[in-house]
């Protein structure tokens, strides 16, 4: 398995990074953008192709898809085909207004897309929310040919502030596809969004005085967010604690 090259951010705390494989040198993701590499492996064999697609709408959403096509049987017992790409967030926070600061935000996410895997082909990712919430999804390895939904699955984490009012977001995705036969792909275009910051009774720091700066000049993703908490955010919190105290890891390979 090829090694991601690390990339410089296209924004303040965005980086976007990936490789492409072929026979002819695959480009190097270092940006948000559309990256295709056409490879025709032999005279007879048809072109086949990795590409991939980073992207942002707004401060607050982001977009991630890989794909990895190969037409040609005849080489379908050789080597597979590998599209990979990741979009990692490293933003820090500030909080300013009247003190005390609170101790821990909550803060909430969604994602959605669509994997597809391939004959005798695979498909591996992994999505990281915060370190001490969820390190990676197992279900994001698929080995068995098919279509594997992901309609808006909800994400929530607990992130500690500092005295001075500072804190840390940190997510990430990742998706490769590994082609062999036909289409493999992450499409992960429905989102990776954050939808909400929280203090932990569920109302947003802005309707407690406080207002939220970002070291990347992002805007507060609550602009759409109740000012009261409803039910369904008390049970998200302790969805968040029990995340805190259990255990993810990846699935062996």
């Amino acid at each position: 398995m090829l090694i991601l090259a690390a990339a410089g951010p296209s924004r303040g705390g965005v980086v976007y990074s990936g490789f492409l494989a072929g026979r002819h040198p695959g480009p190097t993701i270092t940006s948000a953008g559309d990256y295709s590499n056409p490879s025709t492996l032999f005279p007879f064999s048809g072109v086949n192709t990795t590409s991939a697609s980073l992207s942002q709408t707004g401060d607050w959403s982001f977009h991630l898809s890989t794909r990895s096509e190969v037409q040609n049987t005849t080489i379908s017992a050789g080597e597979l085909q590998e599209a990979s790409a990741t979009i990692q967030v490293d933003r820090i926070g500030y909080l300013s207004g009247p003190g005390p600061f609170p101790t821990t935000l909550l803060i909430t996410g969604v994602l959605g897309g669509e994997v597809v895997v391939g004959v005798n082909s695979f498909h591996d990712g992994y999505l990281s929310f915060g370190s001490s919430s969820i390190g990676s999804l197992e279900d994001l390895f698929f080995t068995d040919q098919g279509t594997y939904d992901f309609p808006n699955r909800a994400l929530s984490m607990i992130v500690p502030v500092n005295a001075d009012g500072s804190y840390l977001l940190s997510f990430a995705l990742h998706s490769e596809s590994w082609g062999r036969v036909g289409v493999t792909s992450g499409d992960f275009g429905y989102t990776l969004k954050v939808t909400s910051i929280l203090l932990v009774n569920g109302l947003t720091p802005e309707s407690q005085g406080f207002t939220m700066s970002f070291d990347d000049g992002s805007g507060s993703p609550n602009a759409a967010a109740p000012a009261v908490p409803e039910p369904s955010g008390l049970v998200l919190l302790g969805v968040a604690f029990a995340c805190v105290a259990g255990k993810y890891g990846r699935r062996n390979r």
